[in-house]
């Protein structure tokens, strides 16, 4: 009779590590540019290692992030501030208030020989001045979101170009045939495997912020909160400023919130 006592506690004692090896999980449903050449898991991974969590990065269409957390497969999910079904959610009660953490960047992509030599010029309106004083011309990628900022950019007497084929990649192989520039979002460009190449700046127009947010009633809702807020911390934000995506070390992928 006396070891009842003991083999009770041993069965509580295994039920409550099972217990803590769930809350240690957490669930990451985000869309994929957030864990393009794992940026996520690079980034949180000083974060993951002092918590000694385990860290599930699922990367979906932003339906699917939205959906996941109404399913309640999620505790923690990021998408672009501009995806309608963000403010549904946070409408619904869904999830808590999302924060931005991070922004990636549209690139102004320039071909091979760079003939304006916009490479290494200090901001986007210095790149489309050396542009328009060249004489090189700019494709306009018709993609929304991209032509209003792209023709502000370009100025009076900018030789722009316009082509109902140019949309995201089309433009991309266009501008590349004919020897132009053209823009595009960073992340797309380096998955696309073409030759131009691409120059990224901080400024407010070309940057696309994400939001995270942690779902309400989640398994892991407070461990999300931490992670936000590591994210936003000095320490994250050095994390997400020093990340680089694969053969291109001097463009920034990410940019921290300011």
């Amino acid at each position: 009779m006396r070891r009842l006592p003991t083999l009770l506690c041993l069965l509580w004692c295994a039920t409550v590590g099972v217990a803590s090896a769930e809350t240690a999980v957490l669930r990451a449903h985000v869309v994929p540019i957030v864990n393009q050449e794992h940026f996520l898991e690079r980034v949180l991974a000083a974060f993951v290692a002092a918590r000694g969590i385990t860290l599930e990065v699922t990367p979906m269409h932003g339906r699917e992030v939205a959906r996941a957390a109404r399913a309640g497969k999620a505790d923690l999910v990021i998408m672009h501030t501009r995806f309608p079904g963000r403010q549904r959610l946070l409408d619904d009660g869904v999830i808590a208030a999302s924060v931005e953490v991070f922004a990636n960047p549209i690139a102004l992509l320039a071909p091979a020989n760079d003939p304006a030599g916009v490479i290494g010029a200090p901001s986007a309106a210095d790149a489309m001045a050396r542009i328009r004083a060249h004489g090189a011309c700019v494709l306009e990628n018709d993609l929304d979101g991209l032509v209003r900022v792209t023709r502000e950019l370009a100025g009076e007497g900018a030789c722009y170009k316009r082509d109902r084929d140019a949309v995201g990649l089309g433009a991309v192989m266009l501008a590349t045939k004919n020897g132009w520039y053209t823009w595009w979002g960073f992340h797309p460009y380096a998955m696309s495997g073409q030759t131009l190449r691409p120059v990224v700046w901080p400024e407010p127009a070309l940057l696309r912020p994400l939001g995270a947010a942690a779902v309400r009633d989640a398994p892991g809702a407070t461990l999300a909160a931490d992670v936000i807020a590591w994210l936003r911390s000095a320490e994250g934000r050095q994390a997400i400023a020093a990340f680089r995506l694969a053969g291109y070390p001097a463009q920034q992928a990410f940019w921290p919130v300011p």
